[in-house]
């Protein structure tokens, strides 16, 4: 007697006739026509029973199902080959959007108002190896001088007076020793005596810890000043710009800040539009040197003669490597400068030094210089040294909350970097509200472009406050000399000149006929080669330096004077266009057609973007770099995100070499798919996996 059949499930009934109905290539062997429809059936069966399947039989496994000519069908194969062409399509798409996001979003960090926050310069940029050249070598100084004073002054003021805890003490003497081996950054010291009756504004002002003209703090707003040092040019231009998009103070005012400038590697005609736009222009030496009388001069004299910014108006400075002496600060005033902004000091609350002259002499330690002839001796008791009318705006240092302090450039991760700048500015807003201040390199941004998102999004937190008050030093100091309550205050900004398409362009560094461009036909570019810059003036015969500030212009026949030339750089997305001084960019004149937009200085660098509301049509220039500068925001975020994972960035990591790696690094990271890339990526791996499996 035969074993009984066991009964065969729907899905093993599947399995088994999906095998029977698989043609087979066995030799000799043929299928009649009977048997044909019987396999047939057989399969119609088996599709029936596994379609059964899918409703009731829950408890049985599965086997793989028979493909189909039409629908959707899945199978162990086609998984594997959709996640393959999956990830093939993507990767694709991504690799053709970061071209296409190169070649069409200008990342030149020149003077397009709103650009994407990144260094990295388009292909159509740099065309030439010596542009190349000119680009990195830029980047390696900038980056050297950032190191130069930010390093040395961070670690002399915290050595000097920090000692082996790394905090900043109140006061410091020793035993026996009233005064030579005193130190303190945040006590007026004990010999300095400043007579009020005597000292009077708007000429004095005695070194106190409460604010002129005898206001309570309650009644007096909380200044924010923003300081860069060192040159200004493309590398570094727009990240400033960036950290202050969108600021305004509570009366109306925007944002501005004060650049402390070294000629050397300055292109002339960038700073003009800087002054132009309402920001201060202050000195830092001609070579980024020692400041003598010859390195400041040098400074304001190239200024005026390139950059058209009158030496009277530069009227403050701070001295490379926060060297300063009282010889330089003798030579300040005998140049009629009207502050200094060098000397470091420690933000003590309601104890903080506020600004003050030098009429009596130095009323702190100098950490950073050299001020030993303003200290008391056994030999001269009563030091005479005075500058008489000269103004210190202190380096307040930012602390961290360990009780760390930084002068300038804080080597901190960006989680801690705004950590700190919050916690500096409530001591200074919760004390005496001593002015507040950021003191950065451009370079400092340049190594991290992270950090412009720290900072715009600590402006933005506090401009809301109506008692803050965002100035230039120029600005903070004319309340300084003439102090009146934040009630009696007026708008501390000045209205912009009227601009009208119908007035005459003139080399002002301002937009006069409102078309977007600065100077246009008026600016041009000299080259010395490596040592490049634009000016409206007249290019001079050979590069300036601090022995030869102005040299002999080129004769008015000369090409470089009389011949209308292109942006340092070329006009990126156009041609330049001789009959009328300016380039002309790519694409349509429709103001709804794509094309390209000139920046400041007239070089078309930004790429009008598609409209997602009405197919067909561009967004205008401004709309455009408005959806480029968030999409720039983002992805700094994600970069500061990622980078408070990990731990505190040295400042060696800011070495050009690694500056030129986050450049590249945060570049890449501003390509990433936008939402139109990933909706086609979408709909073609639907379409491929609808038509293979």
């Amino acid at each position: 007697m035969g074993k009984a059949k066991t009964p065969t499930s729907p899905t093993k009934a599947g399995a088994s006739s999906a095998a029977a109905s698989r043609p087979r290539a066995t030799a000799g062997s043929a299928s009649s026509s009977n048997n044909n429809k019987a396999s047939a059936a057989a399969a119609a069966a088996a599709a029936a029973s596994t379609d059964n399947a899918d409703e009731g039989d829950k408890g049985h496994p599965r086997a793989p199902r028979l493909p189909r000519r039409k629908g959707f069908r899945v199978t162990a194969e086609g998984v594997a080959r959709f996640s393959v062409i999956s990830l093939l399509i993507i990767a694709t798409l991504q690799a053709v959007n970061y071209l296409d996001a190169d070649s069409q979003v200008a990342k030149r960090t020149g003077l397009h108002p709103r650009a994407v926050v990144t260094t990295e310069k388009p292909r159509t940029y740099y065309q030439t190896p010596d542009e190349q050249a000119q680009y990195e070598n830029l980047v390696k100084i900038m980056t050297e001088h950032m190191h130069a004073d930010a390093s040395g002054a961070n670690q002399q003021h915290q050595s000097a007076g920090a000692g082996a805890s790394g905090g900043a003490p109140i006061e410091r003497r020793a035993a026996g020793d009233p005064y030579d081996s005193y130190y303190s950054t945040s006590k007026i010291a004990p010999w300095y005596a400043c007579d009020p009756a005597v000292c009077k504004l708007p000429s004095c002002q005695c070194a106190s810890t409460s604010p002129p003209g005898g206001l309570a703090p309650a009644q007096i707003p909380q200044f924010v000043t923003f300081t860069l040092d060192d040159a200004v040019n493309a590398v570094v231009y727009d990240l400033p710009h960036q950290a202050m998009r969108g600021i305004r103070s509570a009366d109306g005012c925007a944002m501005k800040a004060t650049y402390f400038v070294s000629a050397q590697w300055t292109d002339f005609h960038s700073l003009q539009t800087l002054a132009g736009s309402g920001h201060e222009i202050a000195g830092h030496t001609f070579t980024h040197n020692f400041p003598t009388v010859k390195e400041i001069s040098a400074m304001r004299e190239a200024t005026e003669a390139f950059g058209g910014i009158p030496q009277s108006s530069i009227r403050g400075f701070r001295a490379p490597y926060l060297n300063y002496t009282l010889e330089s600060l003798t030579n300040l005033k005998a140049l009629n400068f009207e502050y200094d902004s060098t000397m470091t000091l420690d933000n003590a609350g309601a104890s903080t030094i506020w600004p003050f002259t030098f009429d009596y002499g130095v009323p702190v330690s100098c950490a950073t210089g050299d001020c030993t002839a303003a200290k008391p001796t056994a030999a001269v008791p009563k030091p005479t040294w005075r500058a008489p009318g000269l103004w210190e705006l202190p380096m307040y240092n930012l602390m961290t909350t360990d009780g760390g302090v930084w002068s300038m450039d804080p080597a901190v991760n960006t989680t801690e970097f705004a950590a700190m700048l919050r916690k500096s500015f409530n001591d200074h807003y919760t004390g005496n509200k001593a002015p507040f201040g950021v003191f950065l390199h451009p370079a400092y941004l340049l190594a991290d472009p992270a950090r412009v998102t720290v900072l715009n999004d600590f402006f933005a937190e506090f401009m809301a406050r109506p008692d803050v008050r965002f100035v230039t030093n120029q600005q903070l100091l004319a309340w300084l000399r003439n102090p009146v309550p934040l009630s009696s205050m007026a708008p501390l900004c000045t209205a912009a000149p009227a601009a009208s398409a119908t007035a005459p362009e003139v080399c002002d560094g301002i937009d006069n006929n409102a078309n977007g461009v600065a100077d246009e036909g008026v600016a041009k570019s000299c080259q010395f080669g490596t040592s490049n810059f634009a000016t409206c003036k007249t290019c001079p015969v050979r590069a300036p330096t601090a022995d030869e500030p102005v040299p002999p212009l080129i004769a008015s026949a000369g090409a470089a004077a009389s011949t209308c030339q292109p942006p340092l750089g070329g006009c990126v997305y156009g041609s330049f266009n001789a009959a009328t001084c300016m380039c002309d960019c790519t694409g349509s004149d429709d103001p709804n057609g794509s094309g390209a937009c000139r920046n400041t200085l007239g070089a078309c660098t930004t790429l009008r973007m598609p409209d997602a509301d009405r197919p067909g049509f561009f967004l205008s220039c401004a709309q455009s770099a408005e959806i480029q500068a968030k999409k720039a925001s983002t992805t700094t975020t994600s970069t500061k995100a990622a980078t408070a994972t990990g731990s505190s960035t040295s400042q060696s990591t800011d070495s050009p070499k690694s500056t030129a790696a986050a450049i590249k690094s945060t570049s890449a990271a501003a390509g990433g798919a936008g939402p139109s890339v990933l909706a086609v990526a979408l709909a073609l791996v639907v379409a491929l996996a609808a038509g293979l499996f």
